[in-house]
């Protein structure tokens, strides 16, 4: 392999998490242990590891330096590459090969666990010294959701490694981080510099890690534990001592239990958490975890999840805690008294278009009690007394690759685009310009087109409809189905029209920058309402391109950038737009929310929030909504006296009012039609930036019944369909069987709005009049329980 080719270096620093046993066969293989009765032959997975060579190597001598390299995957056994004498760029030219077992453990190993790569200086009197590390996540070679599944090409040179296929390895690059930085100073033209060594490998598999059908309908979960706290106040967290039990000897561990399958749960366990003592950030002594744990979901494991979430039943999760390795030895007397349960609701995990979101929960004694014991009721008070008497609580944060449950979906709805996409090119390759309408419907149906268009979309047609709508099919009644047919209808025809219209938009004479710029951010709507942000997040960095002056532009973009989960790339992206602009208040309220929620550890960030923010109230100190966002982020972060202030100050600003609504309606986005309730107004800021936990608590400020009914309405009479929309859905995700009239007789007019050409998803202006929307879609909503009742007209 040419070292000059090594490329994509990912980011390292997985999670730490458990990792099957193996054994090595002797002979620089190593084999993993598959379960009893399984077909060896169809279940190996072989990686390969090829280390090709590493550059700018210094030693003890300087460039002469003798090295070899220490490969290890996980805690697979590590293997050492032939020592390479006297070469600051040596070529090992070895290859690491472990043959495995697929299971979902060793899936979980790829996600957590990394390659590690040590530079050793070969010494005299075979002795060994450690010049450096590093290490690299193989994940994103392995379990990619993104990159097209093509065959790359062979290369150039027959004696170059072919670069691996998709999901099945490919080229990088390790830095290595020495131990005695001072050796990689050296000197260039008078002026000292400090050199990066790095090495260059290939991983490569005999095959995919999980099928890509499979993958395609899969999600990767992520939790990381923020903190359990308040702890025991005998848990000594400063020293650890074999003679004291409370000491700081132990480590921490939170199983989850997820489905495996739709009849089978496992465990999901995230380890390693530690105790820490009060600091700047908390006051209290606390639980807390340095890295978070990912799990790939399958198919059915999603299904099964989703439905339990709909059911209202809690994620369980379990505390225990076991000796460090170097206490071993050590037994613990008390694990039992101090092994916790928590019961949480992660709900909102399945709102649309929601990445990330930050539960909390109470953690109690998990305490099996004989009733039969004379002395269990004693027992049972002792032991129920370490975390209910404290009100210990878990705060989790849980993220999805990609919103959950969507993949079957997705799919479904591109191949009925692709399906429409050619059915279009087909027309329009059979039309003569000027001919007759008639006499080209005709001209079809004789050469058969319309029959080959029929069976084509039937397939679509039907696939879409199984996986989109399965849940309305279940026992339809008149109403529902009513509604449900036109719902299908509007939704298929919205998509024969932006298929016809992105047909003759491609072929199209090159339009102005204006009308540029107007198709880019229609695009940028399209893709993020079919959740593509890699197209929408493309189409405004070419908007930005287009106009590298217009604030605006770059606001969204980083807005765009947050909300797909690129929480340190809109950060930038706002921070250079305020060195430009210091007060641009929406930039200053999204790097606020942004940073506000960030880890509960990192102070640098919970500062930032309220320098942004108070910021914003400083030139706004009568504005509600400011107001409603500096107290969520006081109530996110415990400080409840001022949070309970600003709430204080904003009844003021209401009672005073008085009917003078305009004193109450100063918007901090010039492009925002602010509403007359602050939270609301509030809430929208924080899911611009997908600060979703923010926004449940605004949300929980304005609970009042059908919290996203009023704020569908409230955006509905306000002309912001594109949150209307949203709201609506939401409030459906929730409860499918709702039979609000006004709730559906709007959701509907918005969907018949944009089958009409109206409304292009995202666009907030109206292009067709309201009432006439009203009067058209009111029909749609079947009128379910028959409260009234109507017929679906289109004309």
């Amino acid at each position: 392999m040419n070292a000059s080719s090594a490329t994509n270096v990912p980011p390292s620093g997985a999670a730490a998490g458990s990792v099957p046993s193996t054994a090595s066969n002797g002979n620089g293989t190593n084999t993993g242990t598959a379960p009893a009765g399984a077909d060896a032959a169809s279940t190996d997975f072989v990686l390969t590891v090829t280390l090709s060579s590493a550059k700018s190597l210094r030693g003890s001598k300087g460039e002469k330096v003798s090295t070899f390299a220490r490969v290890q995957f996980a805690d697979f056994e590590p293997k050492d590459t032939p020592v390479v004498a006297d070469a600051a760029d040596p070529a090992y030219q070895f290859a690491y090969t472990l043959t495995l077992t697929v299971t979902e453990g060793l899936i979980d190993t790829f996600l957590n666990q990394p390659l590690q790569v040590s530079i050793f200086e070969a010494l005299p009197k075979d002795k060994n010294a450690l010049l450096g590390s590093g290490e690299v996540n193989l994940a994103p070679y392995f379990l990619d959701f993104s990159a097209p599944a093509t065959t790359p090409p062979p290369p150039d040179n027959p004696d170059e490694m072919p670069v691996p296929g998709h999901n099945m390895g490919g080229m990088l690059a390790v830095p290595i981080t020495y131990a005695t930085p001072k050796l990689l100073t050296t000197t260039v033209n008078g002026a000292e510099e400090q050199l990066q060594p790095t090495v260059a490998l290939t991983v490569t598999s005999s095959r995919p890690l999980v099928p890509e059908e499979d993958l395609a309908l899969s999600n990767i979960l992520e939790v990381h534990p923020l903190e359990v706290a308040p702890v025991p106040d005998e848990w000594n967290w400063k020293d650890a001592s074999e003679k004291d039990p409370m000491s700081n000897l132990y480590h921490y561990t939170l199983s989850l239990n997820l489905p495996l399958n739709s009849m089978t749960d496992r465990a999901f366990a995230i380890g390693n958490g530690g105790l820490v003592g009060p600091d700047a950030t908390a006051p209290h002594k606390r639980l807390m975890w340095a890295r978070s744990g990912r799990t790939l979901l399958s198919p059915a494991a999603l299904k099964k999840l989703r439905e339990r979430i709909l059911g209202k039943t809690l994620l369980d999760v379990d505390l225990t805690r076991s000796p460090m390795a170097k206490f071993g030895n050590v037994a613990d007397p008390l694990a039992a008294r101090y092994r916790g349960k928590a019961q949480l609701d992660i709900g909102p995990i399945l709102l649309p278009e929601t990445l990330t979101v930050t539960i909390s929960g109470a953690v109690t004694n998990a305490v099996e009690i004989d009733e039969k014991d004379p002395g269990s009721v004693a027992q049972l008070k002792q032991k129920l007394t370490a975390y209910k008497s404290l009100d210990t609580k878990l705060t989790l944060r849980v993220s999805l690759a990609r919103p959950f449950a969507r993949q079957r979906v997705h799919l479904a709805q591109t191949e009925y685009r692709a399906t429409l996409r050619t059915l279009v090119e087909s027309l329009a390759r059979e039309y003569v310009p000027g001919q007759d309408r008639g006499a080209f419907l005709a001209h079809v149906q004789r050469h058969g087109l319309v029959h080959g268009m029929h069976r084509s979309l039937k397939t679509a047609v039907v696939k879409l409809l199984k996986e989109q709508y399965s849940e309305y099919f279940a026992e339809p009644s008149g109403g529902d189905q009513a509604s449900l047919l036109a719902r299908v209808y509007v939704d298929l025809v919205d998509e024969l029209h932006r298929a016809i219209d992105e047909r003759y938009t491609t072929h199209a004479v090159a339009p102005d920058a204006t009308t540029v710029v107007d198709h880019l951010v229609a695009e940028a709507a399209m893709c993020e309402a079919d959740l593509d942000y890699p197209g929408a997040i493309k189409a405004l960095t070419d908007r930005h391109v287009t106009q590298p002056d217009n604030l605006r532009a770059q606001y969204e973009l980083a807005t765009c950038h947050a909300r797909a989960g690129h929480a340190e790339t809109a950060t930038q992206l706002l921070r250079d737009l305020l060195s430009r602009h210091e007060k641009h208040v929406p930039a200053l309220v999204a790097l606020g929310l942004l940073a506000s929620t960030r880890d509960p550890a990192e102070t640098d960030g919970i500062a930032l929030a309220e320098t942004c923010l108070t910021t914003v109230l400083r030139s706004r100190p009568s504005c509600p909504v400011t107001l409603a966002l500096l107290a969520v982020h006081y109530m996110h972060h415990g400080a409840d006296e001022k949070a309970d202030g600003c709430l204080a100050q904003i009844a003021r600003l209401t009672d005073s009012a008085s009917g003078a609504t305009d004193a109450l309606l100063t918007p901090l986005d010039p492009l925002r039609k602010p509403t007359t309730d602050a939270f609301l107004d509030a809430a929208e800021h924080c899911l611009t930036v997908a600060a979703t936990s923010l926004a449940d608590r605004l949300f929980a400020q304005h609970l009042v019944v059908r919290v996203w009914a009023a704020l569908g309405h409230v955006a509905f009479v306000t002309a912001k369909w594109t949150v209307a929309r949203q709201a609506y859905e939401s409030l459906l995700a929730f409860h499918a069987d709702c039979d609000d009239a006004l709730v559906l007789r709007r959701l509907a007019a918005i969907y018949y709005a944009m089958a009409c050409g109206g409304d292009e998803w995202g666009v907030d202006a109206p292009c067709v009049d309201v009432e006439r929307m009203r009067s058209r879609g009111i029909c749609l909503c079947g009128q379910r329980r028959g409260r009234e009742s109507g017929s679906c007209v289109w004309g």
